[in-house]
């Protein structure tokens, strides 16, 4: 399995290979670096892993068009951002083995360490939608890594859109990943309060393998009332289903 990350920084000038192999090992990968036959440079992570950092030195194209998160960096700082890091690894999964929480985590740490050797702006994992502010992504991955979990606000993401008669929906973005169903919420008036419902949901079902939410699943809301959970078409027309709870009801 390959893993990407994006990185945002200030330094137009890219890190030393010395400088990243010291800061892998501070993330506990025991790496060595390597010229590759264009002249770049990999890491050998060890059992056939390995991760490369691309540093390029000009704004990322897409940054300041990306939804904005509850960690995102003002637009300001991500639009002077000068230069970007695209950070690839390759076969985790022979490293950590193939839970895609654990390589997730890995990719985190890795992308961390990338984060250590540059004036980071921002970052995100590659099948993310928004970015998160540098310290926050870095002190998340701390937390959540030293309770061996993948740090669910960074793998995670919840976007707020709107329903065909106008209502406030809120979109979770990577649980599908996990083997978990995505959600769809239509909002009460209360949006914060909605936000809070949702990610009390997205960390229940990340806490355990078991806890699953499938359609027929009697939900209860935070009013007290209870729903049962409804299968629909994921608004993103991506041909998946996402459990859709309306806590308006």
């Amino acid at each position: 399995m390959n893993s990407l990350a994006i990185v945002l920084t200030n330094d137009i000038e890219e890190a030393s290979p010395v400088a990243l192999t010291v800061a892998l090992h501070r993330q506990g990968f025991e790496a060595v670096s390597k010229i590759l036959e264009d002249g770049s440079v990999a890491f050998d992570l060890g059992s056939g892993a390995e991760m490369v950092a691309v540093h390029v030195p000009s704004p990322h194209p897409d940054a300041v068009n990306m939804p904005q998160g509850p960690t995102t960096p003002p637009p300001d700082e991500i639009a002077s951002a000068g230069a970007h890091i695209l950070v690839a690894a390759l076969n985790l999964d022979h490293l950590v083995g193939d839970d895609p929480e654990k390589i997730d985590l890995a990719m985190l740490q890795i992308t961390c360490a990338v984060m250590g050797t540059t004036d980071a702006v921002a970052a995100m994992l590659g099948h993310g939608v928004y970015l998160h502010q540098a310290q926050t992504f870095v002190g998340t991955t701390v937390l959540f890594g030293e309770l061996e979990r993948v740090p669910v606000p960074l793998a995670v993401n919840i976007t707020i859109g709107q329903n065909s008669a106008g209502r406030a929906t809120l979109l979770t973005h990577g649980l599908a990943r996990y083997g978990r169903m995505d959600l769809l919420v239509a909002c009460t008036s209360d949006i914060d309060e909605s936000t809070d419902f949702v990610w009390q949901m997205v960390d229940w079902l990340m806490e355990n393998k078991l806890h699953r939410l499938v359609p027929g699943t009697l939900v209860p809301s935070n009013n007290g009332s209870e729903q049962i959970a409804r299968g629909v078409p994921s608004p993103l027309d991506n041909g998946t289903t996402v459990i859709y709870l309306d806590l308006a009801r």
